[in-house]
């Protein structure tokens, strides 16, 4: 996700128009926007969507940036003929989006600084992309957080409070 991307989004904070998107629009412009990068490293992306709702272009705009960084980093993750996963919940205490991969995981001397800028494990990485999905994730009043779970791979989760989502 490029800066210019995240401006984009901020500023169209500034702007009186706002509007609302479908909890299905929003997963379907995620998909759109994650298909090539996914196709061209040979990662099938699996979303499981239980619930319905409405978000405003704010919302959404930060949550597509979120998102589309989290699942980036998954399908880099990801070897080929794999699969990255991602999970969408809509429930009484929010909404929960949740990005698996079937990467090797995130070695546990790197969880304690794995949102602060300028770490990064990739090659050619700048280590800025975690770091900012959790800064925008703080703005939108949003929590992310890694999740150990049962299987090699990493997962992280994203939860929006019911006061700030809006189920249909």
């Amino acid at each position: 996700v490029g800066l210019s991307t995240i401006a984009t989004a901020l500023q169209e904070e500034r702007e009186t128009i706002g509007y609302e998107l479908s909890l299905a629009e929003l997963v379907d412009l995620l998909v759109t926007r994650i298909t090539p990068p996914a196709q061209a490293a040979r990662v099938r992306v699996a979303v499981e969507t239980r619930g319905e709702g409405t978000l405003t272009n704010r919302e959404t705009n930060l949550l597509l940036l979120i998102l589309e960084n989290l699942l980036a980093n998954a399908i880099e993750a990801t070897p080929p003929d794999r699969a990255v996963r991602l999970a969408v919940d809509v429930n009484p205490p929010g909404w929960s989006f949740t990005v698996t991969d079937e990467g090797p995981g995130i070695a546990a001397e790197l969880k304690p600084n794995l949102f602060k800028p300028v770490r990064s494990t990739k090659p050619q990485g700048t280590g800025i992309g975690l770091a900012i999905s959790h800064q925008l994730a703080q703005h939108l009043g949003a929590r992310l957080e890694l999740i150990d779970g049962e299987h090699p791979g990493a997962t992280f989760q994203l939860t929006l409070s019911r006061s700030e989502a809006r189920p249909a």
